[in-house]
């Protein structure tokens, strides 16, 4: 099991006007964490993103996981592609995270 942390983004506006995006750490846990395996799926993402990885981690009904959030892996930040409840029995999520270039 790895640490892995999701974080959400909050907007503010700058002194000067802009509205900017900041990272706020939403959840640190653990998770089983996979290369992103050679298959038709990866095929599909190389046109826009060179590699990722499969998390598994524990579902909790308190922390909903979505796509607009953004997973950090070993010092890496990864988009989150996918969430898939395993077997929809609400025990874990399968989560597919992909680094940008």
């Amino acid at each position: 099991m790895k640490a892995i942390e999701l974080f959400t983004y909050t907007q503010t506006t700058s002194a000067s006007g802009f509205v900017e995006s900041t990272p706020v750490s939403y959840w640190i846990t653990r998770a089983e964490v996979e290369p992103l395996k050679s298959s038709r799926g990866q095929e599909a993402y190389q046109t826009i993103l060179q590699s990722g990885y499969v998390f598994k981690m524990r579902y909790r009904a308190d922390k909903a996981v979505s796509k607009d959030m953004t997973l950090r892996y070993n010092g890496q930040d990864l988009t989150i592609h996918s969430i898939e409840n395993v077997q929809e029995e609400g025990r874990f999520l399968k989560v597919t995270g992909l680094i940008n270039d």
